[in-house]
């Protein structure tokens, strides 16, 4: 029994250990305006291991979550939104590019964001940045404090406006996230030259002090065991068995009868 329960504590060890967290920085988006898709490609050490992690060890993605600090909104107008993606096939490190936009005829208001193939924008973005279009599943999940002013999943709205209010914001991977990041790492085959990453598209002037991603892998579930199968001997034997008690006992009655 001692033997048993080492085995099964060492076992249950093993699989905690196997879960890994990776950590990616960035401070190359604290001022982002209108009219410009920015692209955060997630590269270096980590990238290279959450990789292998997923696409050689047996794990997946369980949970990941994207912080902005210190964000806020240069004014409040009911215009303003910022939207995060997730994307794949984006280049490794910060990019960005500016297409036309006039905030007075609202073509980056919200409702148009410009990594979504619905966007009047899309094209244009799409045309000189390398990405895949926004998936479902793509527009993270804002969560976080009651003073967030969330108005839809993917995108959020500073209800104050000016850096005297400002918030860290935290996106919190739905189950939809989580699959479909699972489903870009486990496609990447560059490995060394990566190709996922996320998307902000802001609809006014967003100012933070930079964003942080944290992933977090688990080992994948063993299938279950198959059925049992009953030992044929075993139920063969229980079977006659049970025969010789059926004859047996009719027997007796027989004699019992006749006695009578």
């Amino acid at each position: 029994m001692k033997k048993l329960l080492a085995v099964l504590v060492s076992c249950f060890a093993a699989q905690f250990v196997q879960a890994s967290t990776y950590s990616f920085s960035s401070t190359s988006f604290n001022a982002m305006s209108h009219g410009t898709a920015y692209t955060w490609g997630l590269q270096g050490t980590p990238y290279t291991n959450l990789l292998g992690s997923v696409q050689n060890s047996n794990m997946y993605v369980s949970s990941a979550t994207l912080t902005i600090y210190n964000i806020y909104d240069w004014t409040s107008e009911p215009k303003d939104v910022l939207y995060v993606n997730l994307l794949s096939n984006v280049a490794a490190g910060a990019h960005s590019y500016t297409y036309s936009s006039n905030p007075s005829t609202y073509d980056t208001s919200f409702g148009t964001d410009p990594f979504s193939t619905t966007s009047p924008n899309y094209t244009n973005v799409q045309n000189h940045m390398q990405f895949d279009p926004a998936a479902a599943g793509s527009l993270l999940t804002f969560s976080g404090n009651s003073s967030d002013n969330v108005t839809n999943p993917g995108t959020w709205s500073d209800p104050h406006g000016g850096s005297s209010h400002n918030y860290n914001l935290v996106l919190t991977f739905s189950s939809a996230n989580l699959d479909l990041l699972n489903q870009y790492l486990s496609s990447d085959s560059s490995r060394y030259s990566p190709n996922v990453g996320i998307g902000f598209g802001p609809d006014c002037h967003y100012y933070d002090s930079g964003v942080s991603l944290c992933i977090t892998t688990s080992p994948n579930q063993p299938p279950p065991p198959p059925p049992s199968v009953p030992d044929t001997a075993n139920t063969l034997g229980l079977t006659v068995g049970a025969l010789g008690m059926l004859l047996g006992g009719s027997r007796l009655l027989r004699r019992r009868a006749n006695r009578a």
